[in-house]
C-alpha cells in the first residue's frame, strides 16, 4: 500500500518529449496533500472501527450478561412463586385441618353436654316426680289425719260453746 511518503518522493525520468516538469510536481504535490489527508482519515477511520468493534463486542457481553440476569431472576421469581404457593396450600390445609379439629371438638362437647343435660333432666324429672309422690302421700295423710281427729273430737253443744267463749 502506498504512503503518502512515497507519493512525495517519486521521481519520474524525464524523456525528450516529456511532461512538464513543474507541472507533474504540482500535481504530485496536490495528490500528495489529497493521499495524505485520505491516509490519515483512513488510519483514523481503522482506529474507530476497531474502537467501536471493542464497545460492541463489550456491549454484546453487558447484553449476554443481562439476559443471564434475566433469565436468572425469572427463575427465582418464578421460584418464589411457586414456594409461596406451596406455602399458601400449606396454610389453608393446615387451617382446614384445625377448623376440622375444631368442629369435631365442639361437636364432641356438645354431644357431652346434651348427654349431661338429658341426664340431669331424667333425674329431675325423678325427683320431682318423686317430690310430687311425697306430697300427694303427706296430703292424704294429712287429709286422713284430720278426719280421724274430727271424729274423735266431739262437737261442742251450745252450753260448751258459751263457756269456751267465756
Amino acid at each position: 500500500m502506498l504512503v503518502p511518503l512515497d507519493i512525495q518522493h517519486k521521481t519520474f525520468k524525464t524523456g525528450v518529449s516529456g511532461f512538464n516538469k513543474q507541472e507533474v510536481q504540482e500535481f504530485l504535490a496536490e495528490v500528495e496533500k489529497d493521499f495524505s489527508t485520505l491516509y490519515r482519515e483512513n488510519k483514523e477511520l481503522q482506529e474507530k472501527v476497531v474502537r467501536l468493534s471493542d464497545e460492541v463486542g463489550r456491549f454484546r457481553a453487558t447484553g449476554n450478561q443481562l439476559q443471564q440476569a434475566l433469565t436468572l431472576a425469572q427463575k427465582t421469581a418464578d421460584d418464589v412463586k411457586d414456594s409461596a404457593r406451596k406455602e399458601a396450600e400449606l396454610i389453608v390445609m393446615e387451617a382446614k385441618s384445625r377448623s376440622e379439629n375444631a368442629t369435631s371438638d365442639a361437636k364432641h362437647s356438645v354431644r357431652i353436654l346434651k348427654n349431661a343435660f338429658l341426664e340431669f333432666k331424667g333425674e329431675f324429672r325423678a325427683y320431682l316426680t318423686t317430690f310430687l309422690n311425697l306430697l300427694d302421700n303427706m296430703d292424704q295423710s294429712l287429709a286422713t289425719k284430720a278426719s280421724v281427729e274430727e271424729q274423735a273430737i266431739p262437737a261442742p253443744t251450745e252450753d260448751k260453746a258459751i263457756e269456751t267463749e267465756l
